[in-house]
């Protein structure tokens, strides 16, 4: 089973990866030398893969869209305790060094709302989001090109907070 987990920008763990470089990459060897703003967002992403792959876990590196998301994926197989302690050994790379920001209140409830959405129109198991505001989705359970989560999608697009001309919580930011 291949593990994807898919970022809406700013509420998931590895949200707003923004794809706009800047930043040099550390140096070998240098730790928490890339600072955690959108400026050098790949480079983070990209440095955390290179970290999982230094601690055991043979990841690709991330893919980046339009929007400036990243799409990161596992690899079959890892075990828990070696995902683990790579993940805590890399955790420097993520943004807010791994710990979610909190999140307004406003937004954790337009989320459900979205996730509600995308149940009602044809993904019944669509999760809810955690109390961070994550979707925790497999990328083989929820495949991005499933026409019917793409249609999903299309319908409860507004919904997302933070989507350009929803008005929502969120919005524009």
């Amino acid at each position: 089973m291949r593990t994807r987990i898919a970022m809406a920008t700013g509420f998931l763990l590895l949200a707003a990866l923004t794809a706009c470089g800047g930043e040099p990459e550390p140096s070998e060897g240098s730790t928490g030398e890339l600072a955690d703003t959108p400026d050098n967002a790949d480079e983070m992403a990209l440095a955390f893969a290179e970290c999982m792959r230094e601690h055991g876990v043979d990841m690709p590196d991330p893919t980046f869209d339009e929007e400036g998301g990243a799409d990161i994926s596992l690899p079959d197989g890892v075990d828990d305790e070696t995902l683990r302690a790579a993940e805590e050994a890399c955790k420097e790379f993520l943004p807010h060094g791994g710990e979610p920001p909190k999140i307004d209140p406003e937004v954790l409830e337009a989320l459900h709302e979205y996730a509600r959405c995308m149940r009602e129109n044809g993904v019944p198991d669509f999760p809810d989001p955690d109390e961070n505001g994550g979707f925790a989705l497999d990328g083989d359970e929820f495949p991005p090109d499933d026409p019917t989560i793409m249609a999903a999608e299309e319908v409860c697009r507004d919904l997302m907070p933070g989507t350009p001309g929803d008005g929502g919580p969120g919005a524009g930011e």
